[in-house]
């Protein structure tokens, strides 16, 4: 048995010849080219796939664009100036003070 195998591994059946078993020059450099063509693929992959998670809705306006959150003690040192003033009635006042409260 053990002659069987020694006899099938130089006549080159399982490898084959010394010559062939090495890659020439032009196997080695399409080998070097097509794995740095994966490499290349999986990170524009990766970047899409990130540029596509992070993106925003497109008809949601900039952040930057978005007005600043009104100052709460502002809006209700004005309503109640108005009241003093007279320009509102209690009721108004009371309903301009809940919708400011419920913001």
């Amino acid at each position: 048995m053990t002659q069987g195998l020694q006899s099938t591994f130089q006549s080159g059946g399982f490898i084959g010849t010394a010559h062939s078993a090495l890659l020439s020059g032009m196997e080695c450099v399409f080998l070097f080219f097509a794995t740095l063509l994966v490499i290349a693929l999986i990170v524009i992959a990766i970047l899409a796939i990130i540029r596509f998670v992070s993106r925003r809705h497109p008809y949601a306006p900039p952040r930057e664009a978005q007005p600043p959150r009104p100052d709460l003690g502002r809006l209700m040192a004005i309503v109640s100036e108005r009241y003093a003033k007279g320009e509102i009635n209690s009721e108004e006042f009371q309903k301009m003070k809940d919708e400011l409260l419920r913001q």
